[in-house]
């Protein structure tokens, strides 16, 4: 018996019909090339596109004067990909290849180019050269689903070497309007919409009818087929509602990720963003003890900074600890520990390169070897895929140095492939993603239509497309939509019982719809209009297409009420043993948030994020006036020459991200305001008769009462000789009016806590909030800067009443008595504190735990 292969353009890849004959099987265009090759003993396969655009451009890089030439100048593989379609579109036409006088010049642009990696066009070429000298005895018969004059020229020439049938699909009957469609599709004449069920077309917005869809879907008898719909949030839908996958979830692959980062990386400026993302990623190169290095880039977003250069010393530490846990001798621990360090300086290297300059490719296929090494080491060699075409495009290339742009370009080509994450899973339906490749019959179909998809322009001009049809060439722009419609055709015809078509709202009067739903106009006219369904309106359940949907409202339940008051066993919870002044005007504001925050040791975790713009900014202009204020200044002058110099030498080290495009004004702003704010505040500190005494020192001291010890870092300490007086100066970059406030009601808890801690005995203390963007003081009390004094402040009786609302509240912590401050209740107004402290609920973690933000 004559084996047979059925063969059809949508195939390749396409679940093979039920109740196939013996010695049957389907094939699609690339399975064909590859039977033939095998039986012919030729290599048929195609040459990846990365490594043929990249001798495309190798080719086309040494020619002038050609029609490509000005656009290679500014999106050289862009252009590159496009000349190569135009080449590989007119070999598909049936072009040899050559050109004459007549040849329109783009055309003999395209024939002046060298020889070229082999594409499917170049395969199929030879496959037509080689096949009549060594055709084998045994070659199948081919059933040819399209018409042979639907397939493009060069393949009609192969299809008239083999022994080519016409595909005769399996005839089934119909009722009603899918039987009108079906004879509309055949040539009849239109009809009148009857509503019987046997067509059912549904719209709305995409998560609304992949809802009901899921729903619906397993309510159906075994075997429909759905056709399309796997971009859609249909697959996510099925899981949800523990559904087989009708389709791979597909997607970029480890590999790939590491590549696209790693390249990053090698970009200046520093890319703190990706150096964070590059860490987080599960296997990646360099080991758990590298969450040192996120840390560090979270705190000073940069690369080579102080914090930068710890944060690789504690990953060394680490490094060693673990492997002497392992029992391993010195020598090998050390050297472990050295190939640590070569690797973080691989991965993100000290030496990057501007925009201005490129990468060089030697930098780039170096990364690439890193990634292949990586996956082969974690015997996954499949994710080394990206990397390996990625250095094959370069090196073919014969581009020494790339820019941004053709690297990218080069890189979205070479990981472009689709790699399957999961499978499909068996299902009591079938899926197919393209509609011409289903063969047998169902009962049912359920067909997903997209967006728009009108005929693609054609790429040739006129004059020629008149040279081409002079030459016998046809474009396959001009076949594509007719083979397109035999299969859309055949998908109906196919169907017996039921066709549902769900389309996006108002797909019928946009521009380019579907094809289907053109057919679906011209069968029906005006009487489809009261055909469709709205998917919103059965999102609660109802009967659609015949079958009820298992849908139903779920009653809204009303969230948990807000909760003031929380009791814990007496004694559980007490004081801690070394208190911060920030934990102190917590536990004053809300007992609940210290308790959890502190007591509980409850944290909200999540992947390590950069600081916002304004949050990096302040940080670091902290860093830049301590680094003047520790080194020394002769002058205001020179104070704010230092600040806007270190400004510029910490930058990449400290705030990188400023340095990012879209940053420059921020960054300039912030330069700016650095230099003003030293040289404003040296001036005041010098007026005053103060010298700086320490900067970012923690003072400890223990609390009266037994209450514990408390601890503070201040931001600079000034003192004043003459008299012994200390002044803590609190630098702030907000513009607030938030400080003065605090200052006005006294429950500037830190401040007066900050003042006590430096006081010694018989010495005074002061402290003042410094503004840098506002470049002004504010002073709690009328010594050392009588210009700057808030009125009605008082830190010392500030201080007193905190100290008081402080052990009030351990002590009732001790009881078991915890507050959520942010939820309203009653409170006891003979007993109430002495400091209004307001709940820090702007910026707590817990509001989903006391429900202070859930409404009722």
């Amino acid at each position: 018996m004559t084996p047979t292969l059925i063969l059809g353009w949508s195939l390749d890849g396409a679940p093979a019909p039920v109740g196939l004959p013996p010695f049957t099987a389907i094939v699609g265009p690339l399975g064909c090339l590859d039977l033939l090759g095998q039986w012919l003993g030729l290599d048929t396969r195609a040459t990846p596109e990365a490594n043929r655009i990249a001798a495309c451009h190798a080719a086309i890089a040494t020619q002038e004067g050609r029609f490509w030439s000005k656009s290679f100048t500014v999106d050289s593989w862009a252009t590159d990909r496009r000349v190569l379609a135009l080449r590989d579109a007119l070999l598909l036409a049936g072009w040899d290849g050559t050109a004459d006088a007549t040849t329109p010049p783009r055309i003999a642009d395209l024939a002046s180019l060298p020889a070229l990696p082999c594409g499917v066009a170049d395969v199929l070429r030879e496959v037509i050269a080689v096949l009549p000298q060594r055709k084998p005895p045994f070659l199948p018969r081919f059933n040819l689903v399209e018409p042979a004059t639907l397939w493009p020229p060069l393949w009609q020439k192969l299809l008239t070497q083999l022994n080519v049938t016409a595909y005769a699909p399996p005839e089934t009957p119909a009722k009603g309007d899918l039987a009108a469609l079906r004879r509309f599709l055949a040539g009849a004449p239109a009809a009148t919409w009857a509503g019987d069920g046997s067509v059912a077309l549904l719209t709305g917005d995409t998560a609304s009818t992949a809802n009901l869809l899921s729903a619906w879907l397993p309510c159906l008898p075994p075997g429909a087929a759905l056709l399309g719909g796997e971009d859609s949030l249909l697959p996510t839908l099925l899981r949800a509602r523990h559904q087989p996958r009708p389709s791979a979830l597909e997607g970029a692959d480890l590999g790939a990720q590491l590549l696209y980062l790693g390249l990053a990386l090698l970009s200046d400026p520093f890319d703190a963003g990706a150096a964070l993302e590059f860490l987080a990623l599960p296997q990646h190169p360099l080991g758990g003890a590298c969450r040192f290095l996120t840390d560090a880039i979270v705190q000073s977003p940069g690369y080579g900074g102080v914090n930068y250069r710890a944060g690789r010393h504690r990953t060394l530490r680490a490094k060693l600890r673990a492997d002497r846990a392992r029992g391993l001798d010195r020598a090998t621990r050390h050297a472990a520990a050295r190939a640590r360090l070569a690797a973080i300086d691989a991965w993100i290297p000290p030496k990057r390169f501007t925009a201005e300059e490129g990468i060089p490719a030697a930098a780039v296929t170096t990364l690439c070897g890193l990634v292949q090494g990586w996956a082969i080491k974690r015997n996954m060699p499949e994710a080394g895929a990206a990397a390996a075409s990625l250095a094959q495009a370069v090196t073919l290339s014969g581009v020494a140095v790339l820019d941004a742009m053709l690297l990218g370009r080069m890189l979205e080509t070479a990981s472009s492939g689709a790699v399957t994450l999961l499978s499909a899973e068996a299902a009591p339906w079938r899926f197919f993603a393209r509609p011409g490749a289903r063969l047998d019959t169902t009962d049912t179909t359920i067909w997903w239509l997209g967006g728009g998809e009108g005929q693609a322009a054609s790429p040739w001009r006129m004059a020629e497309q008149g040279w081409m049809t002079t030459h016998g060439l046809a474009s396959d722009e001009a076949l594509a939509p007719a083979r397109a419609r035999v299969g859309l055709r055949r998908a109906v015809t196919l169907t017996s019982g039921r066709l549902v078509i769900t389309a996006p709202r108002g797909a019928m009067e946009e521009g380019g719809a579907h094809p289907l739903l053109a057919e679906l106009q011209g069968c029906f006219g005006e009487s489809l209009g009261r055909a469709w369904v709205e998917a919103e309106s059965l999102q609660s359940g109802g009967v659609f297409a015949g079958l009820k949907l298992p849908s139903r409202i779920v009653p809204a339940a009303a969230p948990p009420a807000p909760r003031r008051d929380w009791l814990v066993p007496a004694g559980l919870v007490g004081p801690r043993d070394l208190e911060s002044a920030s934990g102190m005007e917590t536990l004053l504001g809300c007992k609940l948030k210290w308790v959890l925050q502190y007591a509980a040791k409850l944290y909200a975790r999540g992947p390590a994020t950069l600081p916002e713009a304004k949050q990096l900014t302040g940080t670091f202009l902290h860093e830049v006036m301590s680094q003047v204020l520790t080194n020394g200044y002769t002058s205001p002058t020179d104070a704010a020459a230092k600040a806007q110099a270190l400004f510029e030498r910490l930058l990449p080290e400290e705030a990188a991200p400023l340095l990012r495009p879209g940053m420059q004004a921020t960054q300039s702003r912030a330069k700016g305001r650095i230099g003003q704010a030293m040289a404003d505040l040296t001036s005041q500190i010098q007026q005053a008769g103060l010298q700086v005494a320490a900067t970012e020192r923690a003072f400890e001291k223990p609390l009266p009462g037994k209450l514990g010890r408390l601890q503070g870092r201040i931001d600079v300490l000034l003192h004043r000789p003459a008299d012994g007086l200390h002044v803590v100066l609190d630098a702030k970059w907000s513009a607030s009016g938030w400080y003065r406030k605090k200052l006005e009601q006294n429950t500037a808890v830190q401040l007066a806590a900050y003042a006590w801690l430096v006081a010694g005995r018989g010495e005074s203390a002061t402290a003042a909030y410094y503004l840098l963007r506002k470049l002004r003081l504010l002073a709690a009390d009328s010594y050392p800067f009588p210009d700057a004094t808030v009125p009605g402040a008082d830190l010392a009786a500030s201080w007193k009443a905190a100290l008081a609302d402080y052990r009030e509240a351990l002590s009732e912590l001790r009881d078991g008595r915890i507050i959520a401050a942010g939820v309203a209740g009653d409170d006891d107004e003979d007993d109430g504190p002495q400091l209004d402290i307001p709940p820090p609920c702007t910026f707590c973690d817990y509001q989903t735990l006391c429900g202070v933000g859930v409404s009722a």
